[in-house]
């Protein structure tokens, strides 16, 4: 089965980032960052390199309701909550929070948005 992706694009560190549920949970434990609701691609100095350059991240459970921000849909703006983001795309249900990989992508002139999840 294909993974379902979210990407967040555009910013200064990086050019944007792809969050997936391809994480292998056998390879290594805690190989992953714990985040929280709040965090994003472009305030966080541990989320820097190239394109294509990949993270695993721990999202907290109850980020939807969290005031953080999350623009685009499907394509995320890299200032958007990384873990709000995963909720919106279905990557992750708010519910249970999770393991997530990101990597990074372009950025875009603009982010086309939806309402979801």
């Amino acid at each position: 089965m294909k993974p379902k992706i979210v990407k967040l694009a555009a910013g200064l560190k990086m050019k944007g980032i792809v969050c997936s549920t391809n994480y292998n949970h056998e390879y290594e434990k805690n190989l992953y960052l714990d985040i929280d609701c709040d965090t994003t691609p472009y305030s966080n100095l541990d989320f820097t390199g190239g394109k294509y350059t990949q993270f695993s991240v721990n999202c907290p459970a109850g980020c939807a309701k969290n005031p953080s921000k999350v623009t685009g849909k499907s394509i995320y703006k890299d200032d958007s909550s990384i873990c709000k983001a995963a909720i919106h795309n279905g990557v992750i249900k708010d519910i249970d929070g999770g393991i997530l990989t990101i990597s990074f992508d372009d950025g875009r002139a603009e982010y086309e948005s939806v309402e979801s999840n």
